[in-house]
């Protein structure tokens, strides 16, 4: 076989192991997005991103407690000692039903602030409202206790979650050990 034929046929077998290989890298692609497989550093770069998002949520939700906890605490100690002054105790972190109790101790401390003008406070009606403003006040504290409890359990769950990335993490870097 001469010189020319063999560059001839190395050209042709090099043309078909080119369309093997082109044929097995699409096989490859198609079987990795059907069965969802990326490469193992975009994986753990997704992990990293995941388990930050969640950090920060457990964060904003212990931040979020806290507020609850201390709100908590000065309306106890309204319950306790009322003031008129101290009547309002709005809180972007409580809920709607919360803030609607907020809306009407306040409203009915502004009635009590009326009523004292022409009243003493032993009069009827202003003993009444004294009675509303404290059973607001105490409707108020079980929400927000009930609104802590709810941060803790949603605490609990994302630090579940962060376990399970945390341990995919340690997974995937085992993986490229092997």
């Amino acid at each position: 076989m001469s010189t020319h034929a063999r560059k001839i046929l190395s050209l042709d077998q090099l043309q078909e192991v080119r369309q093997k290989l082109r044929e097995s890298e699409d096989e490859f692609n198609r079987f990795s997005q059907a069965n969802q497989i990326i490469s193992i550093d975009m994986q753990s770069e997704n992990l990293l991103v995941r388990a930050q998002e969640v950090q920060n949520k457990i964060q904003k939700v212990d931040e979020k407690r806290k507020e609850l906890a201390f709100l908590l605490k000065r309306v106890e100690q309204f319950i306790e000692q009322p003031r008129d002054a101290d009547a309002n105790f709005y809180s972007a972190e409580a809920g709607a039903q919360y803030q609607a109790a907020n809306d009407k101790l306040v409203e009915l401390s502004l009635k009590r602030q009326s009523l004292l003008q022409d009243y003493t406070p032993k009069h009827p009606e202003l003993i009444a409202v004294d009675r509303r403003i404290a059973e607001v006040a105490r409707k108020m504290a079980l929400l927000l206790t009930i609104e802590m409890k709810t941060a803790d359990v949603k605490e609990s769950d994302l630090n579940q979650q962060l376990q399970q990335i945390e341990q995919k993490e340690l997974n995937s870097h085992y993986l490229i050990l092997v």
